[in-house]
Formats: structure tokens, C-alpha cells, sequence
């Protein structure tokens, strides 16, 4: 975004991005709602929201052997719970309950779940282990994967970045965001300086804010000038949160919602989240009937919305509809014929690529499914332990923000060359993205992953990092240790704890008599019940201390920590105040509530 602005103006920027914001961004769901007098801590009221809110056609179910996420659509609960109840139910229907349907489903294979539900049609997604998960996502979608650069022969194959530009195939795909040949540009700038073109651009003018007609003055924000049209569907965020983006660069949005239905996220959603993402927006209120005839012979391409595309200057279209409908639209063009020039930037953000299969709220089975992701937060699934519930709709943020990436890449892209592209960016490819390094490790060596293969009952015990875990003081405060290199903090953690000296003879015999007996396949494996003596010891003596005594001995022994906080003490944070994190919206008295600012800024 910031090259765009250079590149009508000249002038550079400075670009703000904080994983303080980012963090805030992704849990913005839960924290446009936080009251100061909330007492639950952060990840708990994810947690709670997401298994109260979702519906049992929405969720995933731990099986015997793995997990399946069932991927009910919005609209259609009714109609896919009976479908559950017949597979599930000995053919009888209305007699299933969700509960009932979660003690069955833990009896039953992986496999047999998936293979009884998709017979019913009802859409669903396999979730195994983490290991087995890569190796499985390997082999099916090889060209979800590239090679690791020259020097990482060991590391073998690593996930392709999360969002593909052009109208080629994805196996012929060749980026069109190409700047001149390398050291042209460099010379101009040299001999001639940075020139203003803003005269030169004919920018569309919006009708508020944007750069006026005739103005020296050069934008402050990147994207000033520019229109986006955002079509959201359904209940995702992911459109809606990736042009808020966009907004908060400067660019003019253009929200398009249905005139006959309204905005579902407004009519059926938590109105606070739907003012987090959509306010500030221009609302656009356009029949969207012809999403009802998917025939491609019958595709319209002189519809009200593709006229107001043309009379508003807009250069960029934002939306999470499947890719039958954009078709129908006149936004796609047919999958054959995707070769052509375009006059705007279409990016379509979509659970499995934009010819995948259709869902309107995939993130469950793509971003946290089929990625590994799930596996990876919730560490062994199957058996007797019930897979921990996932945040959904932070899949979906976390995917906007790859978007808003490959989005301002293709507008700078159109600024320079004038042409328009399809941006396809997949939940699948940003939550493979996500667990790179966790691929990466199961690449060279298979028996790393087991360490994160850990059920959730024993996970405070088998943690792989003890100085990088949660504790809990004797007073009941959450506390975060931040101590990732486990050689350099573990001893200031171990006396910051006051861990009694006689712990070391446990930690003797431990090595004695099960460290080095222990014929596991890696040193790694071998060092698993020293781990859990570090654990429990960790785990035990931070409760036997109050908050302000950890904090005392923290600060005297030197250990790295944050306060884990409730969504009402995140909203209260100075730090995340000062650096930018809040936003209000015009006309809000909600009391002591705010709304989060998107994660990166800019600055002239």
C-alpha cells in the first residue's frame, strides 16, 4: 500500500505493523465486546463464546482415531441436523441429540464419521494429528507445497505462500506483480529524483474523503483515492475485515449489501461485530437476485452492481462469495476463459481456493481443519479427550490479513501497469502458512512432531517447553512465561519459583532411571519424562506463591512473563492504548467498550 502511495507521490512512508495490534486484531470478535468488569481471561472467553454461539452443525467432533469438523451452512441447520440424526440416529430422525452425537462419534473411526456424512451430503472435513496431517496434505495437494530455497535441501518440502495472483491455473501460475527489470528503477530515481504523478492519474473521486480535484497536496494515507467494492456472504468476516483494512489505509469502501435480505452479519450476527468490521463504510443496496441462477449461459454482465463498479472509478472488489456466484455476477470470468485482461482487481477469498468446493464459512474445516492448525492448538486428537473448541471466525481474520497483503499488491500493481487480476486467497494455504515451522520440523524429522501430539488432559505435564507455559499463582492470576530458549531460562524460572533443592535428585533418578534407559527414536522423545518432572514442579510451586510474590521473585531472578488478561484488562492496557490498538466509531456511547484498529498504520 505504501508503494502505492510513493508511486503517485513520491513520497515514502512509514510503515507501523505490531504483533501488540495484530494479537488485538485477531481477537477483535471477542474484545469489541469486552466490559472492564470481565473477570475470564482471554483465551477462556474465546473458548466460551465459540462452544455457545456455534451450532452443533458448525463444530468439530473428536472421533476414536482424529476429529471431523462438520461444515453446516448458515441458513440450512434445520435441514443438515436431520440429515446428522439419520446417519447417526439407526435411521430413525429427531432423535439425536448434540450431546449424544458427541459420545457417539468418540467410538467411531475417522474415516467411517466422514464416509456416513458425506452419503448423507452433508459437508464435513477429516482432522488428524498433526504429523499424519502434513504428510496426508502432502500427498494430496502437492502443489500446495514448494521446494525449501537452495541451502534447506534437508527441510524437503514447505507450504506456498497463502494467496496466488493472475487468471493462469495454479500449476502455471506466474505473478503479476512484476516491477521493472532489476536496477532500471533504482537509475531513474538517481538521475532524476522522486517525481509527484498525482496529476497524471486520473484518480477516481469518492464522494467523501480522497484526493480532490486539482490538490498539490499529497494523500496522508497510501490508499487515498482509491475505491473498493466489498461483497460479503453469508456470516464470514473474511471480506468484510480484509476492505476494513483497507479502509484504515485510505482507500474509499463501497460495502454492496442485498437489498431484499440485508446483511446477514447485521441481521443474524453480534451487532458489535458487525459495527467493528462495517463501520464508516458506504452502504450500497443492490437487488442480489442474480446469485439465484448459477446457470454460466445466463452470466449478466451489464448488472446494477457491475454498473456502479464502473461510475464509482472502483479498481478493486473484495468478497468471501463463492465463486459460482461471481460468475453468474459478471466478476469471475468462467474457468476456462481466465486467460483474458481485466479491468479491476478481483480478490475472492474462499475456504479451498477459488475452484474448490463451495462454503460460504469453510474456516473450520480449511483453516483450522485441514491445515493442521486444530491439531496443532489442540494437540492429540482422538480417543477419550474431547478436541478442544477452536475459534472460527479468528481463521477468518487472520486470513483478511493475508488478503489486505495480496489485495494492496495487486492495486499497486494496477496503479503501475493499469492491468486488473483475480487474487485467490485460501484459508487452506494461510493456515498451512500458519503451521510452516511446525511443517518444516515433521519434514526433517517425523518424531518432532510427536511432541505436540499431546492430549489435552496432559498437556500442563508433557508441554515441550516448560519455560513457555501458563502458570497460576495461589491468588488465582493467569501468568504467561515467555521463556522459548529452554537452556537460557530455565534455571532464573526454577529459582524465580522458588523450587525446593531437592527437586535436582528427582531430576537425577528421572535421567537415571528413565532418560537413558529409554529407546526412543530421538533424543528429543528420550527427553520426554524429564519434561514432565519440569512441568510439575513449574506448574506446582507457582501456586503455592500469590501474584505479587511471583512478581518480586520474577523481577529479583530475571524471568521473561506477561499478565495473561481478561478481555476487559486487554481493553484496559495503556500499552496497547499508546501504540494505537483502539479505535472508536463515530457516534459510539457504548460505555467502556471500544472497537480495535486494524493491525498495521501508516504514517506520512
Amino acid at each position: 500500500a505504501s508503494l502505492t502511495r510513493r508511486l503517485k507521490t513520491g513520497q515514502g512512508s512509514l510503515v507501523d505493523a505490531s504483533l501488540l495490534r495484530s494479537g488485538y486484531y485477531c481477537n477483535s470478535t471477542t474484545l469489541c465486546n469486552a466490559t472492564p468488569d470481565e473477570r475470564p481471561t482471554l483465551q477462556e472467553a474465546e473458548l466460551r463464546a465459540c462452544g455457545a454461539t456455534e451450532p452443533p452443525t458448525y463444530r468439530h467432533y473428536t472421533c476414536a482415531d482424529g476429529a471431523v469438523s462438520i461444515l453446516g451452512r448458515d441458513e440450512s441447520h434445520d435441514a443438515i441436523w436431520s440429515k446428522i440424526d439419520i446417519a447417526f440416529g439407526e435411521g430413525v430422525p429427531k432423535r439425536t441429540t448434540p450431546e449424544a452425537l458427541s459420545e457417539k462419534l468418540k467410538t467411531l473411526p475417522m474415516e467411517e464419521v466422514e464416509a456416513r456424512l458425506r452419503n448423507m451430503g452433508v459437508d464435513c472435513a477429516s482432522i488428524s494429528n498433526l504429523v499424519t496431517n502434513v504428510r496426508k496434505v502432502q500427498a494430496d495437494q502437492p502443489h500446495l507445497f514448494e521446494q525449501a530455497p537452495p541451502g534447506f535441501d534437508d527441510v524437503g518440502m514447505i507450504p506456498r505462500k497463502p494467496f496466488v495472483f493472475g487468471l493462469a491455473p495454479l500449476e502455471a501460475q506466474r505473478p503479476k506483480t512484476a516491477a521493472p527489470a532489476k536496477g532500471i528503477h533504482t537509475r531513474e530515481i538517481c538521475e532524476t529524483g522522486f517525481q509527484p504523478r498525482a496529476a497524471d492519474l486520473a484518480l477516481p473521486l469518492p464522494k467523501k474523503g480522497g484526493v480532490q480535484a486539482g490538490s498539490a497536496l499529497a494523500p496522508n494515507l497510501p490508499l487515498e483515492g482509491v475505491t473498493v467494492v466489498e461483497l460479503s456472504w453469508g456470516l464470514g468476516l473474511s471480506a468484510a475485515a480484509c476492505s476494513h483494512q483497507l479502509m484504515a489505509a485510505g482507500a474509499t469502501v463501497i460495502k454492496v449489501v442485498d437489498s431484499t435480505k440485508g446483511d446477514p452479519l447485521k441481521t443474524k450476527g453480534d451487532p458489535r461485530v458487525y459495527e467493528q468490521f462495517n463501520s464508516g463504510k458506504e452502504v450500497f443496496e443492490v437487488d442480489v437476485s442474480f446469485a439465484a441462477n448459477l446457470d454460466p449461459r445466463s452470466r449478466q454482465r451489464s448488472t446494477p452492481l457491475l454498473t456502479m463498479i464502473a461510475d464509482r472509478g472502483a479498481i478493486c472488489v473484495v468478497t468471501n462469495a463463492p465463486t459460482s456466484v461471481l460468475e453468474v455476477a459478471g466478476l469471475v470470468p468462467p474457468q476456462g476463459a481466465r486467460r483474458g485482461e481485466m479491468d479491476v482487481v478481483v480478490a475472492v477469498i474462499s475456504p479451498w481456493g477459488i475452484d474448490g468446493p463451495e462454503d460460504s464459512r469453510g474456516d473450520l474445516g480449511a483453516f483450522w481443519g485441514r491445515s493442521g492448525m486444530g491439531a496443532g492448538v489442540s494437540g492429540q486428537v482422538g480417543g477419550d479427550d474431547a478436541m478442544r473448541p477452536l475459534p472460527p471466525q479468528m481463521g477468518e481474520i487472520i486470513t483478511s490479513m493475508q488478503a489486505f497483503t495480496a489485495v494492496s499488491a495487486a492495486i499497486f500493481h494496477h496503479k503501475r501497469h493499469g492491468d486488473g487480476q483475480i487474487v485467490d486467497i485460501s484459508m487452506e494455504r494461510t493456515g498451512l502458512w500458519c503451521v510452516v515451522l511446525m511443517s518444516t520440523w515433521v519434514s526433517c524429522d517425523p518424531h518432532k512432531g510427536k511432541l505436540w501430539e499431546i492430549p489435552p488432559s496432559l498437556i500442563t505435564e508433557r508441554w515441550p517447553v516448560p519455560t513457555l507455559t501458563s502458570i497460576t499463582s495461589k491468588d488465582g492470576v493467569s501468568i504467561q512465561l515467555l521463556g522459548l530458549d529452554l537452556a537460557r531460562h530455565l534455571l532464573p524460572t526454577m529459582n524465580g519459583l522458588n523450587v525446593p533443592k531437592t527437586v535436582w535428585l528427582t531430576i537425577i533418578l528421572t535421567v537415571v532411571f528413565k532418560v537413558i534407559p529409554e529407546k526412543a527414536p530421538t533424543k528429543v522423545l528420550k527427553l520426554v519424562p524429564l519434561l514432565v518432572v519440569f512441568n510439575k514442579q513449574i506448574q506446582h510451586c507457582a501456586r503455592q506463591l500469590t501474584f505479587e510474590e511471583l512478581v518480586v521473585r520474577f523481577e529479583k531472578a530475571g524471568v521473561w512473563w506477561t499478565l495473561v488478561k481478561s478481555p476487559g484488562q486487554a481493553m484496559a492496557y495503556q500499552q496497547a492504548a499508546v501504540t494505537g490498538a483502539f479505535a472508536d466509531a463515530d457516534g459510539d456511547k457504548t460505555a467502556g467498550r471500544r472497537f480495535i484498529a486494524a493491525p498495521v498504520q501508516v504514517k506520512s
